[in-house]
């Protein structure tokens, strides 16, 4: 029996892009639905991982985690996730109580959170899709990337092209960003990930086996 990876991209708008994705790296199933239907849609995929484009939580400390720093400092660019409970609360840190609410669905199901330590098999992990596009493509995107939606998909579609999947489901920058978590969930059951971050705050996971110091722009 194949294995299988279940990548989530989180929206505070329009709920969760699902898609499945087998160790051939095959995408079996793309869908969209909301938190209240994820427990449904686990068991009837039954992933052997799932991977969510979210935090598992808000910070410890600070304004910022570890593994954000750390991405930071390599040249990949992502958002910090606070701790301060006001700054929380602010409207744009709704998408992250989203995903949290995807980890605790996930663990409910027998998905425990990634931290860092033990195996993959039956894990929710914290994914970054642009993160991971940038690893496998070992840099980042050009300059003025995000001003056209299009050059945004087109950027995370590359790393799934040059390794011969089949994009023909994947119509928005959210399906492909839910594909982009899915990969990295079966590169993370091969073994062939690093996570970055510290174990008391989360960590992020990245398909690859060792992380360049920085990465350039394209």
């Amino acid at each position: 029996m194949m294995t299988r990876a279940l990548g989530i991209d989180v929206s505070l708008s329009h709920g969760l892009d699902l898609v499945l994705m087998n160790e051939r790296f095959q995408i079996e199933d793309v869908r969209e639905a909301a938190v209240a239907e994820l427990a449904d849609v686990i068991h009837e995929l039954g992933p052997d991982i799932i991977a969510i484009d979210s935090p598992p939580k808000f910070g410890v400390h600070g304004n910022s985690r570890a593994a954000e720093r750390e991405l930071n400092g390599r040249g990949i660019k992502i958002f910090y996730t606070p701790s301060d409970s006001e700054k929380c609360r602010r409207p744009f840190y709704g998408w992250m109580q989203v995903g949290h609410k995807c980890f605790e669905v996930a663990s409910a199901c027998g998905f425990e959170a990634f931290d860092g330590t033990g195996p993959m098999q039956r894990r929710a992990i914290e994914v970054f899709p642009n993160a991971s596009a940038v690893v496998l493509s070992q840099c980042c995107p050009p300059r003025g990337w995000q001003k056209k939606k299009s050059n945004k998909r087109r950027w995370r579609l590359t790393p799934l092209q040059a390794l011969g999947i089949d994009i023909g489901k994947l119509q928005t920058t959210d399906q492909v960003d839910a594909a982009l978590a899915a990969l990295t969930g079966m590169y993370a059951l091969n073994n062939r990930f690093v996570p970055v971050g510290d174990l008391s705050e989360g960590v992020i996971v990245l398909p690859t086996e060792k992380l360049l110091e920085h990465y350039p722009r394209k």
